[in-house]
């Protein structure tokens, strides 16, 4: 991964915009940290605390629920 920096950075911002919670939080925790390709500070603050509401809708999620699909 660190070979090929520019792509995995690629990836992750491709999972972050199609919904991937895991992605999201990794690419907030990057923002926070200072990386400038991804944004500022504050926007992965606020990307942070919008993980809350998908983490709450997972935990409470039935097995039927058709947006875990």
């Amino acid at each position: 991964m660190a070979r090929h920096a520019d792509e995995a950075d690629d990836i992750l911002l491709a999972a972050a915009d199609s919904g991937h919670l895991f992605a999201k939080r990794d690419m907030a925790f990057r923002m926070m940290k200072g990386h400038k390709r991804f944004g500022t500070r504050r926007q992965g603050l606020f990307l942070w605390l919008g993980i809350y509401p998908d983490l709450f809708r997972l935990g409470l999620a039935d097995v039927y629920d058709e947006r875990l699909r």
